[in-house]
């Protein structure tokens, strides 16, 4: 008998709890999902990207991977707001819409040696 009382209280209070859906209450918004990514793969050494032009399309949802082969890196495209540090011999991934048409400079923000201010590419998008 005690273990039926407890059983159904458990079961009412369990009616009352708010149900959680994992998909709304993710960072990640339903539009954000049916847009499919663009995925580019950069390269940063000491002192250089490759490739160093990179191309996307107008609207494009970008993620870039960008992975330093040897020291400390960065990657900024400032039109996009991207800035980001790329730690030796490691990957960072970083997600942007395209959602400006044109030629557009990225460089490596982070001192990587002598020569780290040559660092530099161009993002185009069509």
């Amino acid at each position: 008998m005690i273990f039926l009382i407890c059983v159904s209280l458990f079961v009412a209070g369990c009616a009352d709890a708010p149900v959680k859906d994992p998909v709304i209450e993710s960072e990640f918004h339903a539009s954000d999902n049916l847009t499919p990514l663009t995925l580019i793969t950069l390269r940063a050494y000491q002192f250089g990207y490759e490739p160093d032009v990179l191309k996307a399309e107008y609207g494009d949802k970008i993620m870039l991977t960008v992975t330093s082969s040897d020291v400390n890196h960065g990657i900024a495209i400032p039109d996009f707001g991207v800035n980001q540090n790329v730690p030796a011999e490691e990957s960072v991934e970083i997600v942007f819409i395209a959602n400006r048409r044109g030629e557009f400079e990225f460089f490596n923000p982070v001192y990587s040696g002598k020569d780290w201010k040559q660092m530099k590419g161009k993002l185009i998008v069509r």
